[in-house]
């Protein structure tokens, strides 16, 4: 089990950090995690099966069976003070559409323009309502 998340919603919650920080002064040089919800702790497998879902293209996967190092079985953040202290929550849980996630990799292998989009990735979640 893993906690999944778009990178955007942890670098929201730095900015927010910094944001504070900038106009309190003191108080928020501590440390922080931005992660997502407990509910959006999913298996590898479930995640590899929705990317496969919407990838497209006869997506497939090939398991692993050797020998692999020791892993915790479950991964997780206690996110709560940054909720409480900070107002923040993530915009992009697992319930979001999956879609646009993979926007970028295949736009990427395509090889259409990178900068542009990931610009306008970043304005589409600065604009999405929170909560």
């Amino acid at each position: 089990m893993r906690p999944w998340q778009h990178v955007l919603d942890p670098l929201g919650g730095y900015l927010l950090l910094l944001e504070r920080m900038w106009d309190r002064k003191n108080g928020f040089d501590q440390a922080w995690n931005f992660g997502p919800p407990v509910h959006d702790a999913k298996p590898v497998r479930w995640i590899v099966e929705r990317m496969m879902e919407l990838w497209g293209d006869k997506a497939s996967m090939q398991l692993d069976t050797s020998e692999q190092p020791h892993e915790a079985g479950m991964l997780s953040l206690d996110c709560s003070k940054a909720r409480t202290a900070l107002g923040w929550t993530p915009r992009l849980g697992l319930d979001k559409p999956w879609s646009g996630r993979f926007e970028w990799y295949k736009a990427f292998q395509r090889g259409d323009d990178m900068r542009g989009l990931t610009g306008d990735q970043i304005d589409r979640y600065q604009n999405l309502n929170i909560g």
